[in-house]
């Protein structure tokens, strides 16, 4: 029988024994504790990485003694901690580290591609091999490549940890270079990797564009930018090839967002302009969409007070594949089209993000400046290290940086999340859908007193008799106008012999006899609702001017016989731009 004081003590330290195999596993066996104190209930085991945080936990029975671990990697050290438990817990753990020897990698680097290229060179990224296959500390890698047309004559260059780029200088203009890269350990070279083609730029002065890059990647869109040079005809428009696919941007531009992309995929853009997309002046990027990080909607759970502030659910966010280096909410006021709210964009990947990126990236903003901002543009209203649970919306206190503003009585507001991912290419960022659209109003509307109800009773009677006087005024108006009219027809001879009004320009015939699909699609616009659908077009880099004017019927519409005639032909500006006979312009003789 134990005694008291030995009763209530835990185990004493179990001998452990490591032992690493040749197929990278490693043979784990114990026994008991000399003091016991008791009955021994069972086992725990933690393993793992020396250079890991997180260890592999597992427990045994009493009757068990040996485990075998597997996936050992080479050039690694482990830690393995064993303890033993009586009915009192786990007693105190014994600690074994064990170095597995270094040996040549077993794989290759991985996702080799080209982030720009020019002329002359080409800036060539990779990433380290999978762990599993590193077997060791990668110290340097080999950049092995040659000019397709000359296989006898390989480049090897070194590039040294933790270093993964390597800008390749001096090439050939208009050429395909066959690129491969290998890692190194202590013990040596590791295999090469798949090759990779990547072509110079030609050697032509009149480049059409320059710098072209990534600037931010969403999980569906990328946001393209590139430098024009004064001496680029900008009616030329430009293309960019993507993926079997590819868009027309105008000439102007100096960026495009892509849209309608998959989430965590690989994709090159070229960019061309449209008389050299079957070769020629082009240039060449890579990017690799963020992740579907955030993949439900924040959603409302209550109006917490008469002052419309809102109380909202914050989407859930799994362990993401790449470190997050903050949380953003972002607020959309909705603008109104027509009497009634607009969301303007299907998805926050689809919006021009620039200016809140500008906001995210800058490290200090003004206060007066955020509160003399367009109260309809988007605006963060919080950043967070960590993303809660719950916020609400339009509390007016800053968070890091950021006034989360009082949202305005009788506006649509929708939001949404924005997470900024850590990405050493470029500026990554993943959204979340948007919320459903939500109304800010006071909900505790203040009832009607005695003193503002007499005074409806004494305005009411007022506004009704100006509002009589109003229109007794505009017939009397209409009546003298009309008469001052009727006596001017009057004194022209002959009118009674002038035809009625009827159209004769062939533009206002077409409108009126043939509407064409173009017409259906695109009703005028009041002249009130103008600036607002002109901002709607601009939107999203002007893809809806693009598409309305894609909507244009191409092809003949009215007569051009005068200016197919040969003795005019050679008077026409451009061969392939004919005029219309009711609009040509009568080009006089010169003696």
């Amino acid at each position: 029988m134990l005694s008291g004081s030995k009763a209530s003590q835990v185990p004493g330290k179990p001998r452990l024994l490591v032992s690493h195999t040749q197929m990278n596993t490693a043979l784990i066996q114990w026994h008991p504790p000399v003091e016991t104190f008791g009955p021994v209930l069972g086992y725990r085991l933690k393993f793992g990485r020396k250079d890991s945080e997180v260890l592999t936990t597992l427990e045994f029975s009493e009757r068990d003694d040996h485990y075998t671990a597997m996936d050992i990697h080479k050039g690694t050290s482990y830690v393995f901690k064993l303890s033993s438990k009586n009915k009192v817990g786990f007693g105190e753990e014994i600690v074994k580290e064990i170095t597995i020897p270094e040996e040549r990698p077993s794989g290759f680097p991985q996702n080799s591609r080209a982030g720009s290229s020019t002329a002359s060179t080409i800036q060539l990224s990779w990433h380290p091999p999978v762990l599993a296959e590193r077997n060791g500390f990668i110290m340097k890698y080999n950049v092995l490549y040659r000019d397709i047309n000359s296989p006898n004559n390989r480049i090897e260059l070194s590039v040294f940890s933790p270093e993964t780029s390597l800008k390749l200088t001096n090439l050939k203009p208009d050429t395909t270079y066959d690129i491969k890269v290998r890692a190194h350990t202590s013990k040596g070279p590791g295999p090469y990797s798949p090759s990779v083609q990547f072509r110079t730029l030609p050697l032509d002065p009149a480049v059409f564009a320059k710098n072209f890059h990534v600037k931010a990647v969403m999980k569906t869109s990328v946001l393209l930018t590139w430098e024009i040079p004064e001496n680029y005809n900008t009616a030329i428009p430009f293309k960019i090839i993507y993926n079997n696919d590819h868009i027309e941007v105008d000439g102007r531009a100096t960026q495009k967002l892509i849209t309608n992309l998959d989430p965590d995929t690989s994709y090159s853009f070229v960019l061309t302009n449209r008389g050299n997309s079957a070769g020629g002046l082009q240039q060449v990027v890579s990017a690799h969409t963020a992740p579907d990080l955030l993949r439900t909607k924040p959603v409302l759970i209550e109006k917490t007070n008469s002052d419309g502030m809102l109380t909202v659910e914050l989407s859930a966010v799994p362990t993401p594949p790449a470190p997050v280096k903050g949380y953003y909410i972002i607020v959309v006021p909705l603008k109104k089209s027509r009497g009634k709210f607009v969301k303007p964009w299907d998805s926050p990947d689809e919006m021009d993000l620039e200016e809140l990126l500008r906001e995210i990236t800058r490290k200090r903003r003004s206060i007066r400046l955020r509160r003399h901002a367009d109260a309809l543009k988007p605006y963060i209203a919080a950043h967070f290290e960590v993303l809660p649970n719950e916020f609400t919306l339009g509390d007016r206190l800053f968070y890091n940086g950021f006034e989360n503003k009082r949202l305005q009585s009788g506006q649509e507001y929708v939001f949404f999340i924005l997470a900024v991912l850590d990405s050493p290419e470029s500026m990554m960022y993943a959204t979340s859908p948007y919320s459903d659209p939500v109304l800010s109003a006071d909900l505790d509307p203040q009832p009607i007193t005695d003193e503002e109800e007499g005074l409806i009773w004494v305005v009411g009677p007022v506004l009704a008799v100006v509002f009589i006087i109003c229109i007794v005024i505009a017939i009397l108006l209409y009546k003298r106008k009309r008469t001052e009219s009727d006596s001017r027809k009057s004194s022209i001879p002959n009118s009674k012999e002038l035809p009625s009004h009827h159209p004769t320009d062939p533009v206002e015939l077409r409108r009126l006899n043939f509407q064409t699909p173009g017409m259906t699609n695109h009703p005028p616009i009041p002249i009130s609702e103008l600036a607002d659908h002109i901002e709607r077009l601009k939107a999203n880099d002007n893809l809806k001017f693009s598409q309305e004017y894609e909507s244009v019927d191409p092809g003949q519409q009215f007569t051009w016989e005068h200016s197919n005639m040969e003795v005019n032909k050679p008077k026409n500006r451009y061969a392939n731009v004919i005029a219309y006979d009711h609009s040509r312009v009568l080009l006089s003789a010169i003696d």
